[in-house]
């Protein structure tokens, strides 16, 4: 070998070496970095007229894991629609309320038999009928609560749709940005490896909310699809299409998508509504749950909490005396002062009788009968009984509330509030199981793309050692040389 051939060798040697101490350290500095993939600087052989030429840098790579990877992102969608899920659930059981908070129906249930108790051991007590009206009031106040409180939940669902299309859409403009910037420095020969790690970010923030499969082009570009084969990224980025309600009340139901009612989700036009009716419906990820939750629990609960509702009408109805209620109308509570219409949205017309409230009604009326005309027999308690028996009589519950027996209507709404509060502690166990495996899959992807300081500082003392052996043999050339000029 000549020394020409070797000064040209160590040189190259030289120069793939430090470019290797330059990715090494790079990768040391990034060990704490969130989502940051190792990098490694892959070498090659020169060939000049057939005979070695010394090294070069091919290129320099992410370590990557494209199996694990996608099955942590199918996971990242699992995981979000869970916890749109657990999260609605959760305010469902909040707007409810516990046997021990006072502003909850149960307590209100539980406030006005006391007050029927005392009234029918004090049939001519005013402060005894007074108490009843309060009783009677704030129970309906809370029905009217819990309805506006489910009416904000789906509202607020509503609005979080909006949001994250809204995001979706802005981030597939970014990949497809980025993906221009990989095919046109791959095409030009450049390494691009930068842009498509700022561009595998992009697609991690979106994973959780659609989920997501991608198809490598052979430009170094991504396309991306949902996983049930809807085309979110080609040459082009396609668009999520939500409109978002202004208001939304009781009746407003996406059930059956009917027109005017509230909106459902399409791509470019294609209905992908998660609603499993569509070959193309979104089947997880945060925004499938939470069309689940503005579409299916919250109106579920609906559904029970106006059967609830209804329920305390007709119970309170069969008090009164018979052939005193005239048509259209309702004894002590009513749907905004008529018999229930079971129309939805009952439980936010829940109110008290006019006829018993003063200074337009009476609490007179309170002691005989909510139509009865005259003036309250001394000393009979009969209605007064009738009134708290109403409450305490056992009845069939709705099928709606899905508690099933013969209840009097505190334990009903009892039973109700622990399924409530049961399905509640299902899905956050739910979430956590499935946080526990994503945790995994991420250990798992970081284990095989991460950065392992111990295995870098090793090769930086590697690379050290043939930085300083390339070194020494361009000292010896240069040496050799100087003793040939000497002669």
């Amino acid at each position: 070998m000549s020394l020409n051939v070797a000064a040209n060798n160590a040189n190259t040697g030289l120069a793939a070496t430090s470019k290797q101490a330059q990715v090494t350290a790079n990768n040391i500095a990034n060990v704490n970095t969130e989502g940051y993939d190792r990098r490694e600087a892959r070498l090659e052989s020169v060939a000049i007229d057939g005979k070695g030429g010394g090294v070069r840098v091919a290129s320099v790579d992410r370590a990557q894991s494209l199996a694990v990877t996608a099955d942590r992102r199918r996971s990242d969608a699992e995981v979000g629609e869970q916890a749109a899920i657990s999260a609605g659930v959760d305010r469902i059981s909040q707007a409810l309320g516990g046997p021990d908070d006072p502003t909850s129906l149960f307590a209100k249930y539980d406030a006005l038999e006391t007050a029927l108790r005392s009234m029918a051991d004090q049939p001519e007590s005013t402060l005894a009928r007074n108490s009843v009206l309060v009783a009677s009031t704030d129970l309906a106040d809370a029905f009217n609560t819990v309805n506006s409180d489910i009416q904000r939940l789906r509202q607020d669902v509503d609005d979080e749709i909006a949001r994250q299309v809204a995001y979706v859409n802005e981030m597939l403009v970014e990949i497809d940005e980025l993906n221009e910037q990989v095919s046109k420095t791959f095409s030009i020969g450049q390494n691009p490896t930068e842009y498509e790690a700022q561009r595998d970010a992009l697609i991690d923030k979106i994973s959780s909310i659609v989920p997501l499969q991608s198809l490598p082009q052979n430009d170094g570009q991504v396309f991306l699809a949902t996983t049930t084969g809807a085309m979110l990224l080609t040459s082009n980025a396609a668009e999520f299409e939500f409109t978002a309600a202004g208001v939304i009340t009781a009746d407003m139901d996406y059930r059956g998508g009917a027109p005017g009612s509230l909106s459902g989700l399409t791509l470019n036009g294609g209905d992908i509504t998660p609603d499993d009716t569509g070959v193309q419906s979104v089947v997880s990820g945060s925004l499938r749950g939470l069309f689940e939750v503005r579409d299916v629990l919250s109106l579920e609960f609906q559904d029970q909490i106006d059967a609830l509702a209804e329920e305390l009408i007709t119970r309170f109805d069969a008090a009164e005396p018979a052939g005193s209620i005239p048509v259209g109308e309702a004894g002590l509570f009513t749907d905004n002062q008529v018999a229930s219409t079971g129309a939805a949205g009952l439980a936010g017309r829940l109110q008290v009788n006019d006829l018993v409230i003063p200074p337009g009604g009476s609490l007179d009326q309170l002691a005989q009968g909510v139509h009865v005309v005259g003036t309250p027999v001394a000393g009979d308690n009969d209605y007064e009984i009738n009134l708290l028996e109403a409450l305490t009589n056992q009845t069939t519950a709705p099928a709606a509330l899905g508690v099933t027996g013969v209840l009097s209507a505190s334990d009903m709404v009892a039973e109700f509030g622990s399924i409530i509060f049961g399905e509640a502690q299902f899905e956050r166990e739910r979430l956590s199981v499935r946080s526990a495996q994503n945790t995994t899959l991420v250990e798992t992807e970081a284990e095989a793309t991460g950065v392992d300081l111990d295995y870098e500082l090793q090769n930086l003392t590697l690379i050290q050692t043939a930085y300083a052996a390339n070194a020494r043999v361009l000292q010896v050339v240069d040496e050799m040389l100087r003793t040939l000029l000497e002669i």
